[in-house]
């Protein structure tokens, strides 16, 4: 099997202890055991700043670049406040984000080989740490 050409974009949105966790757990899982050899993997982003525990690995995780408990003792807010300036902070950066993913996606429009695939790696690295600091 071949990678689809476009990309399935899974966006999952609930309520705190709907299930939100467990539901994109098992797409992993399953996309993960569908892929060909793992050559086409699940690209798992968190933008649940308040999220405690995730039993899957994400490439970007909002926890990284902003600390909503640390938004909500510097600004005076309460916990929505909090995840949503946390969320807004976040949100300033997401061309950055939507770089990565699309360079992730297609990493190699030239056909230059496994090298060319190798520095979008590294620039993605790269770009995954210049994402806003710890808020």
């Amino acid at each position: 099997g071949q990678c689809r050409k476009t990309p399935v974009t899974l966006l999952v949105l609930g309520m705190a202890g709907s299930g939100k966790t467990t539901f994109v757990q098992q797409c992993v899982s399953h996309l993960q055991s569908q892929s060909p050899k793992g050559k086409c993997p699940a690209y798992v982003m968190n933008l649940d700043p308040a999220v405690m525990h995730m039993p899957y690995d994400a490439h970007i995780d909002i926890r990284d670049t902003v600390n909503y408990k640390k938004l909500m003792s510097e600004y005076k807010l309460g916990p929505n406040g909090g995840l949503m300036t946390a969320v807004n902070l976040f949100a300033t950066q997401f061309d950055q984000v939507i770089d990565i993913c699309e360079k992730r996606f297609n990493p190699n429009p030239n056909g230059n080989g496994s090298k060319e695939g190798q520095h979008l790696k590294q620039e993605e690295e790269q770009q995954e740490q210049q994402l806003p600091p710890d808020q």
